[in-house]
């Protein structure tokens, strides 16, 4: 099969997979819940302090900023000394790898006598499969939230502060609960943070706006929106039960990295029977996903087999003087200490 002609056929595979996408009956298992990962990908826009990928292989990033930790003052004194010392310059080096991948193979023969295609049945593979690993990604950032959660500077109020998690009453998360989280921000430094939640406010969430043309509900509506916040009960309620996450905006970062040329239609041919290009996620924009297909001849039929992959990392900014202040803290709704 000829590169022009099998780059055609790829296109066309592509194509098939965002009509089937586009489909509001058929793209119900494509379309999957990911709103912790799209926070993260909309939050970090513009603000993490990642410059351009670096290192021999073009794989590694560092990051570098200045340190100067509580500059003290002093009595005034002559005009003609002038003595001190300079910020202190640190670095932190990251390294893209390769995070997940997953598979399908489609043999030729089977489709003979069906009256579904072969390239419907690829199409069909690839939606599934990259929304599996769209599925993979929000687990990820999560995991990495909660690996990354910081210490709350903020020991008053309802929060009880336990290690990395403020434990709050199940009581207390009502329309009080937004000054709390105004306190936090403030005493924590966080200057544009946002809220992921699972369950812990979504009844509140979903109420507050269709009162908000009632007497006593627009103002509770309007300390609501003194905070962005996202919803994604699917997810927070699997890998972080009862918790949600208070992050300051740039503090983390989910970036990716596809090496192969983007689109089938310009997949390129390394090697005999082997293709490679890359794909966006319909599911989380700023996600791109290499993808390998190789065609084969074995047990008397002819196949395609197909690997997508995911390279990136989750990198956290670094907060100059305080190595407990990650951006990250993590609210749990549950009686103090006693974890759901």
């Amino acid at each position: 099969m000829s590169t022009l002609f099998s780059c055609g056929y790829l296109s066309a595979v592509q194509a098939k997979a965002d009509a089937i996408f586009a489909d509001p009956i058929l793209n119900n298992d494509a379309i999957v819940d990911t709103i912790t990962a799209k926070a993260v990908l909309e939050q970090q826009q513009g603000m993490i302090r990642m410059p351009s990928i670096t290192g021999t292989k073009n794989k590694e990033l560092r990051v570098e900023w200045l340190t100067k930790c509580s500059p003290g003052t002093e009595a005034c004194s002559t005009d003609c000394e002038i003595d001190g010392s300079d910020a202190t310059p640190e670095c932190k080096d990251y390294e893209l790898e390769c995070l997940r991948e997953s598979s399908f193979k489609v043999a030729e023969r089977v489709y003979r006598d069906r009256t579904i295609e072969k390239i419907d049945a690829v199409a069909f593979n690839m939606l599934r499969h990259m929304a599996a690993l769209d599925e993979w990604v929000s687990a990820y950032v999560i995991t990495g939230l909660l690996a990354n959660a910081g210490t709350n500077l903020f020991t008053g109020g309802i929060g009880n502060v336990i290690g990395n998690v403020t434990f709050i009453f199940p009581q207390y998360w009502d329309d009080g609960i937004w000054g709390y989280f105004d306190q936090v921000k403030r005493l924590n430094k966080f200057r544009n943070p946002y809220l992921i939640n699972g369950n812990n406010l979504y009844q509140l969430i979903f109420n507050r706006p269709l009162e908000a043309g009632n007497a006593d509900g627009s103002g509770n509506f309007r300390k609501m929106n003194t905070l962005k916040v996202y919803q994604d009960p699917e997810n927070i309620e699997v890998y972080a039960t009862g918790q949600s996450f208070l992050i300051h905006k740039g503090s983390v970062a989910l970036i990716t990295k596809a090496w192969n040329p983007l689109n089938a239609a310009n997949a390129v041919e390394p090697a005999p029977g082997y293709f490679l290009w890359s794909e966006p996620s319909r599911n989380l924009p700023g996600v791109t996903y290499d993808i390998i297909m190789q065609q084969s001849c074995s047990a008397n039929d002819f196949h395609e087999a197909y690997k997508i992959q995911l390279h990136g990392l989750f990198a956290v900014n670094p907060y100059p003087c305080d190595d407990d202040n990650t951006g990250i803290l993590v609210f749990e709704c549950a009686a103090a200490g006693v974890s759901n």
